[in-house]
């Protein structure tokens, strides 16, 4: 009934007849694809369409400038907190202009947004959408009240910002110059080429990188899930790209979990095939092998360089470090921080190790110490559990250097500790 000048169904809401024509939840469907929009207006008088989404998304018509676009940065791009909403509509006016030729060029995109300069006398007006949800018939007489009485949207006209995605390059991990037409029409191939039980089809390896940060398919630690025999999206693209199980690269132990990492550093540390933080050298994080630092960073309040911390995280997956430091002093450093311990504390190490925990505090400190030597091939306790030695201690090569030991207070790393989460 949108295109064709006969009498509305029941499902279809006519707004002055003769001249406008409205759908809600209109479905079109073109060659490989399909869209579904919010709502599709067909103007009879100008033989126009409006396409128009609604987003959640709030709008702040108040900030809006005569001749400047908020949803447009300074270099005159997308910004990014606009971006996936302009992708979602210029597809639907690609599909929508496909499918109806005679359209093509006439169909007008707009999000339509709640708009939070707008004031409403309704008190707790967002509350009573949470009711709604919950079937209070009262909230939702309220809600439509309100809509009744004043209009709290913002329709926003992203036609030219949609014109612009669909017939500009598309950029994203691994794209190779294609449009976004050009994009969308692999895309369908592939999906539409599939058969039963069939892998979806792709190019290469997956492009991994420092963008895998922020992949919101990777299980979040903690979640509970991450020993089910179930994949995320994240490691099928990590196992495929570096061969390596998912379990190599849970939550906390793959390079782009390094604490504070560079896009730069990332970038170039998976190039050189370190995928996780136990792959990572001295070297890698701006240390020598005798644990000096080469490069010193801005340092915190709290002591520590981000390199440091750095290795510091990196140590306790399996990368280590020694200081020169003959047997006896790292025996007496270790029980220096053993005996800062609470009786709990050191009881709770024992357990982690699988321990007797019985006796009093001295045989508690000794079993630890008998356990490190026993099993530390470095004979450090703090080189075992991957604690960043001293870059002043003197070494062969600076027998005359004079500097306090690298003594980390055994609290303050329990809390870093906990504030990592290691």
């Amino acid at each position: 009934h949108l295109f064709h000048d006969v009498p509305p169904s029941a499902h279809t809401t006519c707004t002055q007849a003769t001249t406008t024509t409205t759908l809600f939840e209109a479905a079109v469907r073109y060659e490989n694809f399909f869209v579904r929009a919010d709502v599709l207006r067909r103007h009879h008088d100008t033989n126009t369409l409006s396409l128009i989404e609604i987003k959640a998304k709030s709008w702040d018509s108040a900030k809006v400038v005569q001749g400047d676009n908020p949803m447009v940065g300074k270099r005159g791009g997308i910004k990014s907190a606009f971006l996936p909403y302009i992708h979602d509509v210029a597809f639907q006016k690609m599909v929508i202009e496909g499918a109806y030729p005679q359209y093509r060029g006439r169909v007008k995109a707009y999000l339509m947004m709640p708009d939070k300069s707008k004031r409403t006398a309704i008190s707790n007006l967002n509350g009573l959408v949470g009711d709604t949800m919950g079937g209070d018939a009262e909230a939702m007489k309220q809600i439509v009240q309100a809509h009744d009485d004043e209009d709290l949207s913002a329709l926003v006209d992203v036609t030219q910002l949609a014109e612009d995605v669909i017939y500009d390059e598309l950029t994203f991990p691994g794209s190779i110059g294609e449009s976004f037409v050009e994009v969308a029409e692999q895309w369908a191939a592939y999906a539409n080429t599939l058969a039963e039980n069939e892998e979806p089809l792709h190019i290469g390896p997956p492009p991994i990188g420092s963008h895998c940060k922020s992949c919101e398919y990777r299980l979040k630690s903690g979640s509970g899930k991450e020993n089910r025999n179930l994949m995320s999206g994240f490691d099928v693209c990590w196992k495929e790209a570096t061969g390596l199980k998912p379990v190599a690269l849970r939550p906390g132990a793959a390079v782009i979990d390094l604490w504070n990492g560079s896009k730069k550093d990332l970038t170039h540390l998976i190039a050189s095939g370190k995928y996780r933080l136990s792959d990572l050298t001295n070297e890698d994080l701006g240390f020598t092998d005798d644990g000096i630092e080469i490069k010193r960073g801005k340092k915190p309040t709290n002591g520590f360089t981000r390199s440091r911390r750095q290795l510091f995280q990196a140590s306790r997956l399996g990368t280590s470090s020694t200081d020169g430091r003959d047997k006896a002093a790292t025996d007496d450093e270790d029980e220096r921080l053993l005996s800062k311990l609470t009786i709990p504390k050191l009881k709770d190490q024992l357990r982690m190790l699988k321990l007797k925990v019985g006796g009093r505090k001295a045989d508690l400190i000794d079993r630890l110490l008998k356990h490190r030597r026993d099993s530390s091939p470095s004979g450090s306790l703090t080189s075992a559990r991957g604690i960043p030695t001293n870059p002043l201690a003197p070494t062969s090569g600076n027998e005359g250097a004079s500097a306090p030991p690298y003594i980390l207070d055994a609290k303050y790393l329990r809390n870093e500790m906990n504030r990592w989460q290691y």
